[in-house]
């Protein structure tokens, strides 16, 4: 490794930290580069070296955000052996509730409905959306026969969209089961219709 590759691993962990502190607690358009920078405790210069702007920032954190929760995933579904326990146990990781993942779910919100209005952050957001669903596809693939695109493709839009939903109304209503409870419903809808499962029971992991 290359000497300064630690260095530069060290500030990107920084500005990423500072930044989702503060997105976080003031959200992301409150937020200004320099805000980051002084926070991270970085020059200007520093930042834009690694990120050519604050849309890129925001989706390193999502990099970082999806690479957490994949491992996550791989880790909950090591020992299954069918479809039910596979869905159940993504559905689990995805109906954790935390101080942080609430946070998370505003964040990610507020994002995408500035990407709705920005062609440039929309081609980069979809981007990563493909390879986190390529990524799932993966994780589906190791039971046996693979699940068609079009049922992976259904399946994590529709749960994406659902912890999302949940998890902003779980922020407002401060209801830490409903992410758990809804989830639960589309893991018996996503086995039955979009897996053509066995009929297995779904349980999701907690």
């Amino acid at each position: 490794m290359a000497k300064g590759a630690p260095t530069r691993a060290r500030t990107v962990a920084r500005i990423l930290d500072a930044a989702e502190e503060l997105f976080g607690d003031n959200g992301f358009h409150a937020t200004s580069i320099e805000d980051i920078c002084r926070h991270a405790g970085v020059s200007r210069s520093a930042l834009y070296a690694n990120f050519p702007g604050k849309d890129e920032v925001f989706l390193g954190l999502f990099d970082r955000h999806a690479a957490a929760m994949v491992t996550s995933i791989e880790r909950a579904t090591e020992d299954v052996s069918s479809f039910p326990e596979m869905v159940g146990a993504i559905l689990g990781v995805l109906s954790e509730v935390s101080v942080d993942e609430r946070r998370w779910a505003l964040l990610s919100t507020e994002f995408s409905v500035y990407a709705a209005r920005n062609t440039a952050a929309a081609a980069m957001l979809n981007d990563r959306d493909r390879t986190l669903r390529s990524q799932f596809r993966n994780i589906l693939g190791r039971i046996g026969s693979e699940p068609s695109d079009e049922g992976v493709a259904l399946f994590v839009r529709g749960a994406v969209a659902l912890y999302e939903g949940a998890m902003l109304q779980s922020a407002v209503e401060g209801a830490d089961d409903l992410p758990v409870l809804l989830l639960s419903q589309y893991a018996r809808f996503a086995a039955d219709r979009l897996f053509a499962s066995d009929g297995g029971v779904i349980e999701v992991s907690r």
